[in-house]
């Protein structure tokens, strides 16, 4: 692995020290956390530039990101030296500081230490355990293999990221921006063995963000540790923080936005509105979802600001505007060229729109609970218990469901998946320890113990914690009235779990609840330390275990067809092929093919994929002939079409290759 990989990281630490020394400089002393965010957005900001900057000239290669990122790094650590500097001439302003956080009203109270020291701890382990899984276990999540890694080794292979001809068309119209990062990674580290920290990072900087919008919201320190323990100890979120999914990723930005939301409601200012639009236009180029979770933040930042800046707001609104055009703009005119729209509705691999079809009362209703019902299963009893329980819950849907007047399958309100029954089904998924379906019951009861709280106690009935636990309820509800019910929605939850983490540890905090919040915190790290190794996709015990499964092995952890891809890579490998194409379905797994095919020299092939039916099959061009292609799970109509009379054809399960006489 290159050396040159750590070279985005030390960019990262020295952006986080420029902006921690820029604002003792300012008089705003011990605001750290309020540096990580700003350095780690100034840092996603680069990535992007980086990233859509060689794209336009075909260079997103090794070389250029060494030099940037090494220049960049440069940069940034004459900053350091120079506020350094410049801090040693001017000592920051203590009372300043101190003024600021009386006036924001944050009170200085804290658990009694041993607490502190016991739930930081728990926190930390869970973080350190996530971050182990991450480094030794190799990327093998069902969208990781069919549609994350893939377009990243496209990328890499055209040094460009504009669209190209492919079977799986969530490769191109899907946002990009937690795959550009991958993309930096993998083309400096050489492989993906630190691809899985990416989401990781996420986590991090997520658990450090709550209890920075804990102290916005008027938390004293042990609301701010609460808040980062709830977090932390989501399930849903610790399977995926070492994954190569995207959600920890938007989920992390979605933070940052919150937080520079509130921090330019109070005191609004250029550079608060620069970090809001510099947020939003990240979380937008991450996951479409942000737009629903977003939507409310931006009207109540629009609210904030016209009562403070009345007719200059809307210089503010066009800083914001322009700094997510300018994220998102090459991302956008990209599927508008391809596919007439720059947000995509359908997937390719179902003929159904990942929207409602019809919007209502009843049909928001009906999502709420169907949303909701994820997280309702609980982590206990035998696997026949929980299925048990699951479909009681089923039934009591049904019922209540008949009550609205709808049924629980509506295809117009739930993603058709394939041609099955099964997939075309609303059903409630007994508890896993799966980065797809896992639920946060616990978390969610939780959350509304938070809201009851909120709404009824005179404490808590105060803005901005109201308004902001308002904005999450709207959140989750425009959520519920725009998309379909999908099995695995609650991973597309997990923005909204962390968000609540603020609010839900205020509620625990005050007079006679606060020992409760204590137990509470103590009875989630428990639970999350003895649920975290039994990762589906990424044990820590058993004969499964990423310590002592071989890493080819663990690509296919959850999948039965690991074999025949063995077998099929293996032969591929004894033979001099350069030039492979690829015919799959839309939901095919790729990346093993990226992972696993090496000649001698440990060098991939290119691999291009051929005979596409979609709308990105115009954009093929002409290539030399293959010398063998790979067919997943083709019809022997398709491998005659594929063979066009003239070559081998060697079948190894679901996978078939057909050697042909093409060049070297």
């Amino acid at each position: 692995m290159s050396a040159a990989a750590v070279l985005p990281l030390v960019c990262l630490v020295l952006l986080v020290l420029c902006c921690s020394q820029a604002a003792r400089l300012s008089g705003r002393e011990r605001r750290w956390r309020e540096a990580m965010l700003a350095g780690a957005v100034v840092w996603g900001v680069l990535v992007v530039a980086f990233t859509e900057g060689l794209s336009l000239f075909g260079l997103l290669s090794w070389p250029w990101l060494v030099a940037l990122w090494g220049l960049a790094a440069a940069v940034a650590a004459v900053g350091v030296l120079v506020l350094a500097w410049r801090l040693t001439s001017r000592p920051p302003l203590h009372h300043v500081e101190r003024g600021r956080r009386a006036a924001l009203g944050m009170r200085t109270g804290r658990l009694p230490g041993r607490m502190v020291v016991l739930a930081i701890c728990g926190v930390v382990a869970l973080v350190v355990i996530a971050g182990v899984t991450a480094i030794v276990a190799p990327p093998n999540t069902y969208d990781s293999m069919t549609y994350h890694l893939p377009r990243v080794m496209h990328w890499m292979q055209h040094q460009s990221v504009g669209h190209y001809p492919t079977h799986i068309p969530r490769q191109l119209h899907f946002p990009p921006g937690a795959e550009f990062i991958l993309t930096h990674l993998y083309l400096l580290a050489g492989n993906d063995r630190l691809l899985n920290l990416v989401q990781w990072l996420g986590m991090v900087g997520s658990v450090i963000g709550v209890s920075l919008v804990a102290q916005r919201l008027g938390a004293a320190g042990a609301g701010q540790v609460v808040a980062s323990v709830v977090a932390a100890t989501l399930p849903m979120g610790l399977l995926q923080a070492s994954s190569t999914q995207n959600d920890y990723v938007v989920t992390f930005w979605l933070v940052c936005l919150a937080y520079f939301v509130l921090a330019a409601i109070h005191r609004p200012g250029w550079g608060y509105s620069a970090a809001v639009g510099a947020s939003l236009g990240l979380a937008l180029l991450t996951k479409a979802t942000a737009y629903l979770f977003a939507a409310p933040l931006l009207v109540w930042l629009l609210i904030g600001y016209g009562r403070t800046l009345r007719w200059r707001c809307s210089r503010h609104v066009l800083l914001i505007a322009a700094v997510v055009l300018a994220l998102n703009l090459g991302h956008w005119l990209r599927n508008t060229d391809l596919y007439g729209t720059p947000l995509v509705q359908q997937d390719g691999a179902s003929t159904s729109s990942y929207t409602n079809e019809v919007i209502g009362v009843a049909t928001l209703l009906s999502n709420v609970i169907r949303n909701a019902s994820l997280h309702a299963s609980l982590p206990a009893g035998s696997e026949q218990v929980r299925a048990r329980i699951g479909q009681q819950f089923a039934q009591w849907i049904d019922e209540a469901h008949a009550l609205i007047g709808m049924d629980a399958s509506d295809p117009h309100t739930t993603w058709q998946q394939g041609t099955t029954s099964e997939g075309r089904q609303f059903r409630v998924e007994p508890f896993h320890m799966h980065e797809d379906i896992a639920g946060n019951p616990l978390h969610l009861l939780l959350i509304l113990y938070a809201l009851v709280a909120i709404c009824a106690s005179g404490v808590l009935r105060r803005a901005p914690l109201l308004v902001y636990a308002g904005v999450l309820v709207a959140g989750f509800l425009l959520f519920c009235l725009v998309l379909k019910w999908q099995p695995w929605h609650s991973r597309l939850h997990l923005p909204l779990f962390v968000l609540w983490a603020p609010a839900a540890s205020i509620a625990l905090s005050p007079g006679w609840s606060r020992r409760i919040g204590q137990g509470v915190a103590a009875v989630l790290l428990v639970a999350a330390l003895v649920l975290i190794g039994y990762n589906e996709t990424r044990p820590l015990y058993g004969p499964r275990s990423i310590f002592t499964a071989e890493r080819a092995a663990q690509y296919f952890a959850t999948r039965p067809f690991g074999a025949d891809y063995r077998a099929a890579i293996g032969y591929l490998n004894a033979q001099p092929h350069r030039h492979v194409e690829l015919v799959l379905g839309a939901n095919a797994w790729e990346h093993p093919f990226w992972a696993l095919l090496k000649d001698e020299a440990g060098d991939s092939p290119r691999l291009e994929h051929v005979l596409v039916g979609n709308v990105s099959g115009r954009l093929a061009t002409e290539r030399p002939r293959p010398t063998a292609i790979i067919c997943v799970s083709c019809t022997a109509v398709q491998v005659e079409r594929v063979m066009a009379g003239d070559g081998t054809l060697h079948r190894f399960g679901i996978v078939s290759v057909i050697e042909t006489r093409g060049w070297e």
